[in-house]
């Protein structure tokens, strides 16, 4: 319903939404071309092996904040995706996921300019000389990262 009767929609909060499916994510990108925020946050639904995220980064081009928190499944690949269509982005979080890589990462750090805040907590190939390796290559972008002790 909202891909087809809310076409002009800019910002949709689904955090926690438990019954998100790859294909309502791909009908909602379709449908709402001007989404410039988007809270996928805690969605256990989706996943990244389906495309659903890179569908998402090609179909919302004016993209500014994305919230994939705890998303375990987002990979370099979507990312990588997220650096080549989407360069207004502001505001990532991936929390959590355990397969984003500093190269892709850095891809979309040098992608993305206005890039001012990435949440890269408990990503667990991003340790503590990733972070302050990206920080002074972008010293613009708050790169947040929290640890597991």
């Amino acid at each position: 319903m909202l891909a087809t009767r809310c076409r002009s929609l800019c910002s949709v909060d689904l955090w926690r939404c438990r019954n998100l499916t790859d294909r309502g994510l791909a009908e909602l990108v379709a449908g709402c071309r001007m989404l410039e925020e988007l809270d996928l946050g805690w969605c256990p639904t989706l996943q990244s092996s389906t495309g659903c995220f890179q569908q998402l980064a090609r179909s919302v081009p004016r993209l500014r904040k994305l919230f994939l928190t705890a998303n375990r499944t987002v990979c370099d690949s979507d990312i990588e995706e997220l650096a080549n269509c989407c360069p207004l982005l502001q505001h990532l979080d991936i929390l959590g996921t355990r397969l984003v890589s500093a190269v892709s990462l850095k891809k979309l750090l040098k992608a993305c300019p206005r890039l001012v805040l990435l949440d890269v907590s408990f990503c667990s190939q991003i340790d503590t000389r990733v972070v302050q390796e990206l920080s002074s290559l972008f010293p613009n972008v708050a790169i947040k990262k929290s640890f597991t002790q």
